[in-house]
């Protein structure tokens, strides 16, 4: 049902591709306090809620990541390679 990667890139230069699955994005929405289809609706794209979604998914890949606020510092940009962004719907 979701088929959603981020491309996670880092000061020092390295690079990983994650996977989003249900629980990650059940995560998101916990940490966040926002739906997924209202926090990446194309007019309501927030940095921060890229940010998140990056640092759940590098975390649920088995990496060790350090405090979200941390690890922000240490992240250059957080890509998401679906261009049609996660909904509820199902079917």
């Amino acid at each position: 049902m979701f088929n959603y990667k981020v491309t996670v890139t880092k000061r020092d230069g390295s690079e990983g591709t994650y996977d989003l699955g249900f629980a990650e994005l059940c995560e998101f929405e916990e940490v966040t306090k926002v739906g997924v289809p209202v926090a990446f609706r194309e007019n309501n794209i927030k940095i921060q809620y890229l940010g998140t979604l990056g640092w759940i998914a590098e975390k649920a890949a088995g990496n060790t990541v350090k405090p979200l606020a941390q690890w922000l510092k240490e992240v250059v940009s957080v890509d998401m390679q679906d261009t049609n962004p996660p909904t509820s719907e199902v079917g």
